[in-house]
């Protein structure tokens, strides 16, 4: 459980970052179609509109500059279908999504490379997915997801802390070993009725980027409306946070973020 205190002074600075804040929720619910469902999003840099959008999430309109960012984000469930054909990527070097970084180091686990006999590609995301889902799943939680993030994955599977950004530095790292291109992705997710920061990571099936939640097993690991993607990255070592180090240092969370839902 995050300590009072540091609730408290996680809140204050939520609030110094967006009492500057303007949302015209009037005009936003002009743009939505009737019956349609979308999310307004306040963030802060370095969020981008272009990293934000893509297949399944689509920018409906703006209504501040940078470095306050708010958006009206319509959003799709993911979908996996027509991906059982993909033949399994061939384990050759290139590019930046096979290789590793500063955070996403190599690592191997026991039937890691068992999934490069299977038939399709997905299987085989679906097979390294399931060893970072058995290798975390009963690891104690962590106390400050900032702690997680900038973590080598060596580390996470020395110590064995179970949060969503374990899970996607895992993911990316045995994908990578496996020679299939990945990257981290970073937004936020509902969960009992909160919207909460989350971590997840994508794959590249041929020119196309689907996102995977490896802590949705049940689910298929794939994502829902309730998923809306701020950012993703190679690594976390690529991003600069040089200026919010005083409010990671005092709160051990990232740049906060804001979710409504407009109907």
């Amino acid at each position: 459980m995050i300590p009072r205190a540091r609730i408290a002074s996680f809140e204050r600075a939520k609030r110094l970052y967006f009492n500057t804040v303007e949302f015209d929720e009037k005009k936003a619910r002009r743009l939505l179609k009737p019956g349609s469902r979308a999310l307004m999003v306040k963030a802060v840099a370095p969020y981008s509109l272009k990293e934000m959008e893509d297949d399944r999430q689509h920018i409906l309109g703006t209504f501040t500059e940078k470095p306050l960012l708010c958006a009206l984000v319509a959003t799709k469930p993911e979908s996996h279908k027509g991906l059982e054909g993909l033949p399994v990527p061939s384990a050759s070097p290139g590019g930046r999504y096979t290789s590793f970084g500063r955070y996403v180091t190599r690592a191997e686990v026991p039937g890691l490379y068992e999934s490069l006999n299977e038939q399709n590609a997905l299987s085989a995301v679906h097979c390294a997915l399931g060893l970072v889902f058995d290798s975390l799943r009963w690891c104690g939680p962590t106390r400050r997801w900032r702690d997680d993030v900038f973590a080598t994955t060596t580390s996470i599977l020395a110590r064995k802390r179970n949060s969503c950004a374990s899970w996607a530095n895992l993911s990316a790292s045995l994908l990578r070993s496996l020679r299939i291109p990945a990257r981290l992705a970073y937004g936020g997710t509902k969960r009992m009725g909160e919207w909460v920061s989350h971590a997840w990571v994508e794959v590249d099936f041929g020119k196309r980027w689907v996102a995977f939640d490896p802590v949705n097993q049940r689910g298929g690991y794939s994502l829902d409306a309730d998923y809306v993607k701020l950012f993703t990255c190679a690594d976390w070592g690529d991003l600069d946070f040089s200026g919010y180090r005083a409010f990671m240092q005092r709160t051990g969370w990232w740049p906060p973020f804001e979710i409504k839902e407009i109907r």
